[in-house]
């Protein structure tokens, strides 16, 4: 890439950013090549100085962890399974430079959010005195290996998306074995814990923002109340009020639009009013928004969904990363969170749903502009579940780490809309990097009928796409006003079979009649089922100039 292609991605991309986040970028990288390098001893002991450990005495929290993944697959061994991907230490945690990490970044961060934990305390095959020890030994490994002041510090296990992560998985563990921890492992336990709290009240990732500053308001939030800490509860809380007012949109939406990290989002503000109800130490009032909030998050979630409890794997996510449908709204059932029953209106998404079918589309804009990291080209996407089962689906993604895949699985081609002149919807060109991006707009919206436009970045044209929704069929217009060739995509699920001939597709349940299309060809896809697991489905490519119908009737 040129000198000059590079500079203008980077400022197509950077002129978009909030100031806060580009003053925050720089003092990020201030601190980690100046003072965590050359001054990490001095920055250990400021943080350190003066640390009374004074904790709430009376701290409870009832951990509701109720998806096991079985990511601790042999103690012995210490062998591991993240993201579907496993591997063995042998008989020691290397928690730092094992060979293994490279271009596994992703991982090693799940491998140090210490989540895996709460599988030693479900194994009924351990005793409680053995749960005790093993996550004693695990932890105190973890702090010999990881002093933050000598000089093979690792920065992905101080990253302060992984330091939050690791606080609340240390906390919930404290609130079940404070009683059993010896005397000499709960100090050190709480001294370390107590340093994680100050290190991210001084780091929090405000250059990234979105889903991650959540994440360390919430941390910070569970070491308020365990330390008694009014210093954390005010900074938490102020991140808090602000963040959720301006992440989750009027229709309940997180808006990254990532049904994924909406689960994890949602996940943590259960486990808060949890923690608020059960410590009434401070000042109750954010209880009131965080629980408003939460009841809009989970609505989003229940409109979302397919009859089958499915949930839509668009823009990044993936399935069994995070707690289910049912088990958040198990969850919120105990902590007698009131329903809400909301419309989908600002994610984007719109749903709709007859005897035969489910179909969910999107005609919102990609994300919100100052954060894109997990957005695809996927405008005018739409998935249909048939009979209870997935028939058109979005490709899905394997993998986050830098490479060619990462940016195919979010390319235009792997959603199931149209390529103006084979080119992308938006400017994306690393794995968490979008340069110039387009905004599409709802010109017509009906009870079975939208209609819906966005301009092309790259040619003087716009994209006009239809959809008519009947009982037994829907009905797709597309509309390019610029003389090009333009490629339409449709994929199908895995299960599905489906027989080409001329411009009749058919399958099982289905026939869909290509209307004004040349070179129609059905071709294989990699459908990804989780990170790290591909297997082989099929996909329509199709060419049209100007104008293309697609129908599809259910049988």
């Amino acid at each position: 890439m040129n000198f000059c292609k590079k500079f203008l991605l980077i400022f197509n991309t950077t002129k978009h950013l909030k100031t806060s986040q580009i003053a925050y970028r720089i003092l990020f990288y201030f601190k980690k090549y100046i003072i965590f390098k050359f001054f990490r001893k001095s920055y250990s002991h400021y943080l350190s100085f003066n640390n009374k450990i004074e904790i709430n005495e009376k701290f409870n929290f009832q951990s509701n962890e109720s998806s096991i993944k079985n990511e601790y697959l042999n103690f012995e061994k210490n062998e591991f399974n993240f993201l579907n991907s496993k591997y063995s230490f042998g008989s020691k945690i290397n928690w730092l430079d094992d060979p293994f990490f490279q271009n596994n970044t992703l991982w090693k961060f799940n491998l140090n959010y210490h989540n895996f934990l709460f599988e030693v305390i479900s194994n009924k095959d351990l005793s409680k005195k053995n749960k005790v020890q093993t996550i004693q030994s695990i932890i105190s490994s973890w702090i010999q290996d990881n002093d933050f002041s000598q000089a093979e510090l690792d920065p992905d296990n101080w990253n302060s998306y992984v330091v939050s992560n690791r606080i609340i998985a240390w906390i919930k563990i404290y609130s079940i074995f404070k009683n059993d921890f010896s005397n000499d492992f709960k100090l050190l336990f709480l001294k370390n814990l107590k340093f994680h709290s100050n290190f991210l009240s001084r780091n929090f990732e405000y250059h990234l923002r979105g889903n991650h500053l959540l994440e360390n308001a919430f941390a910070l939030l569970f070491s308020s109340y365990l330390f008694n800490d009014k210093y954390l509860y005010r900074q938490s809380s102020l991140v808090l009020t602000n963040e959720l007012h301006e992440q989750i949109l009027i229709d309940g939406g997180h808006f990254e639009l990532s049904p994924m990290y909406h689960q994890h989002i949602l996940k943590r503000m259960l486990d808060t009013i949890r923690l608020i109800k059960d410590n009434e130490i401070f000042s109750s009032s954010l209880i009131e928004l965080i629980e408003n909030k939460s009841s809009k998050m989970l609505s989003w979630l229940e409109n979302l969904a397919f009859k089958n409890g499915d949930l839509p794997q668009v823009n990044d996510s993936s399935s069994s990363i995070y707690s289910s449908l049912n088990e958040l709204k198990k969850y919120s059932d105990q902590i007698n969170l009131k329903k809400s029953n909301l419309e989908l209106s600002d994610s984007g998404y719109r749903k709709y749903v007859t005897n035969n079918y489910e179909c969910l589309i999107d005609v919102g804009k990609i994300g919100p502009d100052y954060i894109l990291g997990h957005a695809h080209n996927d405008i005018f996407s739409f998935i249909l579940y048939v009979d209870n089962e997935p028939f058109i689906i979005d490709r899905g993604i394997s993998t986050y780490n830098q490479s060619q895949l990462r940016l195919e699985e979010k390319s235009t081609s792997s959603h199931n809309t149209v390529m103006i002149a084979g080119n992308e919807q938006n400017e994306i060109w690393s794995n968490f990097r979008v340069a110039r991006r387009t905004y599409p707009q709802i010109h017509n919206q009906k009870n079975n009928y939208i209609k819906a436009s966005y301009n092309s970045i790259h040619k003087n044209a716009s994209h006009n796409r239809e959809f008519y929704f009947n009982e037994n069929n829907l009905f797709l217009r597309d509309y390019v006003n610029h003389e090009c060739v333009n490629l339409s995509y449709l994929h199908f699920a895995p299960n599905v079979n489906p027989i080409l001939i001329d411009n009749i597709l058919t399958t099982k349940l289905v026939t869909i009649v290509l209307q004004n299309f040349r070179n129609i060809v059905l071709e294989d896809y990699d459908y990804c089922y989780g990170f790290n697991k591909i297997k082989k489905a099929k996909r329509l490519k199709m060419e049209f100039i100007e104008e293309s119908n697609i129908q599809i009737d259910i049988k």
